[in-house]
């Protein structure tokens, strides 16, 4: 990270962070959350650690936090929808237009695993799976022998067809073919490892969901620890959002296990690729946005790359179990609370990252 030139409000900017934040609801409260600390500081009379910055008329939300060796200009921007497309094609207008050193997506996610990850909780990941189906295929498709093609794996007939999961039949003779995908950005592994110890220290003063908002099943895991968790580890992106424990669990077993895909099957290896790793949690965005970064980063400047950013980070506060969200969301304040724990988080990243040192990397 190199140190920058650019100058705004007299002040000699040191880095530039791009903020990705997929809801109106999620940016609203990050603001709130910047003018929450200025209104500490100022109260407990201490110099501001974090300036906000009026937004000109075509600008984006924008503040400053003054690190020690010198002012981090962030930039937020909301998308203009949810899922993995709109998160690709803003995030990468976003950093056209930022020229960030590094972008951070901060939102909200649902935990697929629930006796682990829980309400309140956060993942913090710079890796996320896509798991989404690119085929509605018949399963009555013939070869040349005049034999069927396919075959559900609850069928004992005909061995030599190639095996469907039943749990992808679609209708009466169709299924969903899959594809799998996944993406790491290695550059700011090291900025999670670094700060790790210390966000997982900071999560005792983070906000605690309601009992009563936690579904029976879960509630002696949840009551087993008096604080919210941070986690590191991988998401998974879908183009769904998942409010069912049958297809969460679904996921959870298909991140495990490629027997049924299809592509593999035939040969198609490159259609299928994935990496070992637990998902943790599930959203729409991270895939997309974490794929933006790592185009752009790897690219040279003249083929629109952005030869300064140093990869992405997605941190996600777990609003929901994946099942029976508005049993959980307590007339608002579960999806409050993991959002708010998810800014702090994002805040922690950035006041705990040393940009002298990252401008040597």
């Amino acid at each position: 990270m190199a140190r920058k030139k650019t100058v705004a409000h007299g002040m000699a900017m040191r880095a530039t962070i791009l903020i990705v934040i997929a809801l109106k609801e999620e940016n609203k409260y990050f603001h709130e959350l910047i003018s929450d600390h200025v209104k500490s500081d100022k109260a407990a009379g201490r110099d501001p650690k974090w300036i906000e910055v009026p937004p000109s008329v075509h600008e984006r939300y924008k503040c400053i936090y003054k690190a020690d060796t010198g002012h981090v200009r962030i930039v937020v921007h909301t998308l203009e929808a949810m899922g993995n497309i709109e998160a690709t094609l803003g995030t990468t207008a976003g950093i056209a237009t930022v020229q960030p050193d590094l972008v951070i997506l901060v939102g909200l996610a649902g935990s697929l695993r629930p006796d682990e990850v829980q309400l309140g909780d956060v993942v913090v990941s710079t890796q996320a799976k896509l798991y989404t189906s690119d085929k509605v295929a018949d399963s009555r498709a013939i070869l040349k022998d005049g034999k069927a093609k396919y075959r559900f794996d609850t069928d004992t007939e005909d061995t030599g067809r190639y095996v469907v999961d039943s749990r992808d039949k679609f209708m009466d003779q169709s299924f969903f073919r899959y594809e799998r995908r996944f993406v790491e950005s290695a550059g700011t592994r090291m900025i999670v490892a670094d700060g790790e110890s210390a966000l997982s220290a900071s999560m005792a003063a983070m906000e605690r969901v309601a009992e009563t908002s936690v579904p029976q099943s879960y509630r002696q895991e949840f009551k087993a620890r008096s604080v919210p968790k941070l986690h590191c580890g991988w998401l998974l992106a879908n183009s769904q959002v998942v409010d069912s424990a049958e297809f969460r669990d679904y996921l959870v077993a298909k991140d495990g296990d490629r027997d049924f895909d299809l592509h593999r099957q035939t040969g198609e290896i490159d259609r299928i690729a994935w990496k070992e790793g637990r998902i943790l949690a599930v959203d729409m965005e991270s895939y997309g946005v974490l794929r933006a970064v790592e185009t752009l980063r790897s690219k040279q400047p003249s083929e629109g790359g952005v030869k300064n950013l140093l990869g992405g980070i997605v941190v996600r506060g777990i609003s929901d179990l994946c099942e029976v969200k508005g049993n959980t969301d307590d007339g608002g304040q579960t999806r409050l609370i993991a959002v708010r724990n998810a800014s702090k988080v994002a805040l922690g990243i950035i006041e705990s990252i040393d940009y002298g040192e990252l401008s040597r990397r």
